[in-house]
Formats: structure tokens, C-alpha cells, sequence
């Protein structure tokens, strides 16, 4: 009965940390994900503000 009570803990055991191998790589790909997104975002960014300078240097330049 005890080496009954010891199997299943173990096998208990190892099936918990097979779910939480599968839990940290999920973790991992959604970080991975972020910053990928938080990347697309920066050059967004950094696009619209080169767009609208260069639009307000074309306005001002068809002003003269």
C-alpha cells in the first residue's frame, strides 16, 4: 500500500513537471512575441514621425 502511495506521488510528480516544462516554454514564446511586437511598434513609431516631418519639411518648402 505505501509503495502503492509513493508510485502515484512520483508518477504525480513527473506529470506536474511535464506541465510546467510546457507552461515555461509557453511563457517564453508569449515574452518572445512581445518583444517582437513592442520592435514592430518602435519602428512604427519612428516611421510616423519621419512621415510627418518629412510632410511638414514639403509644406514648408512649397510655402517659399
Amino acid at each position: 500500500m505505501e509503495k502503492e502511495a509513493k508510485e502515484e506521488a512520483r508518477k504525480a510528480q513527473v506529470e506536474a513537471e511535464a506541465r510546467n516544462k510546457e507552461m515555461a516554454k509557453k511563457v517564453e514564446d508569449s515574452d518572445r512575441k512581445v518583444d517582437q511586437l513592442q520592435e514592430l511598434v518602435q519602428r512604427l513609431v519612428k516611421f510616423e514621425e519621419k512621415k510627418r516631418s518629412i510632410q511638414l519639411c514639403m509644406n514648408t518648402c512649397s510655402i517659399v
